[in-house]
């Protein structure tokens, strides 16, 4: 259960709590018992979980540059192109060293 609530923390818009899951559970499990399973494994993984990859953080980048209104008078094609030249320019900078470490 707890490794689920990791994941859906991960990787899910809308997050569950911990409280939702000990619901869903039918008191199999408390919410201090995911809680503490959650840190349990956390610590066993030194905290690496999945990062954002580089594209993902530059469409948030550029999401967050644009306001909603601003990108919705883009044309599709624009829209397309911006997204795709992020794709490129984030995929050349891990091909150097420099930029990786």
């Amino acid at each position: 259960v707890a490794a689920l609530y990791i994941s859906v923390k991960l990787n899910e818009r809308l997050a569950f709590g911990s409280k939702e899951f000990a619901i869903i559970s039918h008191g199999m499990y408390s919410v201090e018992d995911i809680e503490d399973t959650e840190w349990l494994i956390l610590q066993g993984v030194s905290w690496r979980l999945c990062p954002p990859t580089s594209l993902q953080a530059g469409l948030l980048i550029i999401s967050l540059m644009l306001n909603r209104a601003v990108a919705m008078t883009f044309e599709q094609g624009t829209w397309n192109f911006i997204k795709d030249e992020v794709a490129f320019q984030t995929e050349n900078s891990v091909r150097d060293y420099y930029f990786t470490t």
